[in-house]
């Protein structure tokens, strides 16, 4: 499975269905859309492209997005908490929409560049469209390019001394690293094609002996060496995927993790006490 196939489920996926200010912003692009197709276009009737059909696929798209949980553990019958191996009808529906979410703003570039009549026919749906494609590829390039990029100035930054890394956390950073297990470029690519912090494939040969490590995480998860001590030295020890700790072991690793999540609601216990010496 390459990287591009994890952006759906790991960005899209989860994020709008486990963050509620992610919602917020989906239903509000929703709203927007429905307002600039429903409202907005009330005039201009009058395109030579399906401009229209574009914004009524990406307005289901976003909705898709949200649901897309729901539908896996529902049509799919898939659990990913239950069952981490991912069964080939998952597979093959993640595949399918991960090409949706990459074709469908190259075909809106496609038909605004080559309509002739929008632009003065229909201006404002042209404008809403071009807004859209302009959104979905900024988002896309932030995702594809984001961390590498924040890593790659984190790190210039570390080298240039602005940014300063304990001596005791470097030598923490790489006895942790260094235990874990070295696994082989055609072992890592059975389960990922490259490394999803420097988007670097396995296979492909690296400019130096020590890049070319490849290390397994408690989590199984695969990353070169030294992505991942880059990692672990400018934020949390954990895995760049799921977070989990790099090292189960340590107490301060789990005690940041924990902190983390948030507390359980102590009103839940105080209810369960009350009804409790009720029945009493």
């Amino acid at each position: 499975m390459s990287f591009a196939s994890l952006i759906p489920q790991v960005v899209v996926s989860n994020f709008a269905s486990r963050n509620p200010s992610a919602r917020v912003v989906l239903i509000f692009i929703n709203c927007v859309t429905v307002w600039a197709i429903f409202v907005v276009e009330k005039n201009d009737t009058v395109c030579d492209r399906p401009l229209r059909t574009f914004l009524l696929v990406y307005f289901g798209g976003v909705v898709y997005a949200i649901l897309k949980s729901i539908v896996t553990r529902v049509l799919l019958c898939y659990n990913p908490s239950t069952d981490p191996e991912k069964p080939l009808r998952v597979k093959i529906h993640d595949a399918i929409f991960t090409a949706f979410c990459f074709a469908w703003p190259i075909i809106g570039v496609v038909w605004l560049a080559s309509s002739d009549t929008c632009s003065s026919t229909a201006p404002k749906l042209f404008a809403v469209s071009t807004a859209i494609v302009v959104l979905l590829i900024v988002a896309w390039v932030l995702t594809l390019l984001g961390p590498p990029i924040l890593i790659g100035i984190l790190m210039l930054a570390i080298r240039r001394g602005h940014i300063r890394v304990a001596k005791e956390r470097q030598q923490k950073v790489d006895r942790v690293i260094s235990a874990l297990r070295i696994v082989s470029s055609e072992e890592a690519s059975k389960v990922a094609e490259e490394c999803s912090v420097c988007l670097t494939e396995f296979s492909e040969t690296p400019s130096s002996a020590s890049a070319d490590l490849i290390r397994e995480t408690p989590c199984q998860h695969y990353f070169h060496h030294k992505c991942l001590a880059n990692w672990a030295k400018v934020g949390k020890m954990s895995c760049p995927l799921c977070r989990s700790p790099l090292d189960p072991d340590d107490p301060e690793e789990e005690d940041l993790e924990g902190e983390s999540r948030a507390p359980p609601d102590s009103r839940d216990d105080d209810d369960d006490v009350t009804i409790t010496s009720r029945a009493v």
